[in-house]
This record gives C-alpha cells, sequence and structure tokens, in this order.
C-alpha cells in the first residue's frame, strides 16, 4: 500500500515547503545539498525496492544505530 501513496501530494497537504524523492543513491547524493538548504519544512521521500537479495544476511546494526548513521549523513 506505501508504495500506491502520492507522499509529495501527502506532503504538501500538510504545508511542507519543499519535498525531494531520490530513488538510487546517486539521485539521494546529487538532491541532498538541495534538501538542506530547503527552507522547512521539507521532506525527503526515498524509494526502495520491494525486493530483497537472495544472499541478503541478517541486520548487524540496530534501528537506532541506523537512525543515527542516516543522521549524520544528512549532517555532512
Amino acid at each position: 500500500i506505501g508504495f500506491k501513496i502520492n507522499i509529495e501530494q501527502l506532503a504538501k497537504s500538510f504545508n511542507y515547503n519543499n519535498t525531494f524523492q531520490a530513488n538510487s543513491i546517486k539521485e539521494l547524493n546529487d538532491k541532498m545539498p538541495l534538501f538542506k538548504k530547503a527552507q522547512g519544512p521539507v521532506l525527503m521521500e526515498i524509494i526502495v525496492s520491494k525486493e530483497s537479495r537472495y544472499d541478503l544476511g541478517r541486520p548487524t546494526t540496530t534501528p537506532i544505530d541506523n537512525k543515527e548513521q542516516f543522521m549524520s549523513f544528512i549532517q555532512k
């Protein structure tokens, strides 16, 4: 269901000033400077694949670790 929701339209209905979307690491890296400079509130939608790799192992980091790594990434 989440892949059918228009996140940009939803964010605008909540008065977000800017929204961005990234479908790849390259797009995320390209749009991050714009995201950081945008006047808030601002939203970055990151599109992910519904599938997983056949050789995908179990997570080695916690959700909190993931959040902190992501927050560190966007502050650079």
